[in-house]
């Protein structure tokens, strides 16, 4: 399994370091809490498996997980390690997870148009794709 951190191994997770408020997700009320938004998130994507059209130069399986930061927008969260980019989106129209390979291979892919969702699974399950399967957990330091 291909482990992406952003950390050193065996290091700790920081407590929530206050990032821009996301309001849609986190506040009083809202469906991640009432603490503040946190500037990172860990996304674990776990399960994913070669595709029918995977081939030998595409790069290791994209299971792992991915420390991300928050952006501009306090919505949205990134990182790019090795061959993947991980991004999650809270933005107003819904809650993106994807892990993409440059190329604008998915490695894995779920939207969904309700906001603040933690959970789900790579929606990449058909011919067309060189990753499918697997799920997706999106946490934060406490």
């Amino acid at each position: 399994m291909l482990l992406v951190e952003f950390r050193s191994m065996g290091t700790p997770l920081p407590k929530i370091e206050p990032g821009a408020d996301c309001t849609q997700c986190w506040g009083a009320g809202k469906p991640f809490g009432d603490g503040p938004t946190p500037k990172y998130i860990t996304v674990l994507i776990a399960g994913v498996v070669k595709g029918p059209l995977w081939v030998s130069t595409d790069p290791e399986l994209p299971n792992g997980s991915y420390f991300c930061k928050q952006q501009l927008s306090p919505c949205l969260w990134k990182i790019t390690v090795g061959d993947w980019s991980c991004a999650v989106s809270t933005l107003h129209v819904g809650t993106t997870v994807s892990v993409q390979y440059p190329l604008a291979k998915l490695g894995y892919q779920h939207s969904t148009p309700d906001l603040c969702v933690s959970s789900g699974f790579n929606q990449n399950q058909d011919y067309i794709h060189h990753f499918v399967g697997g799920t997706h957990n999106i946490s934060w330091g406490s």
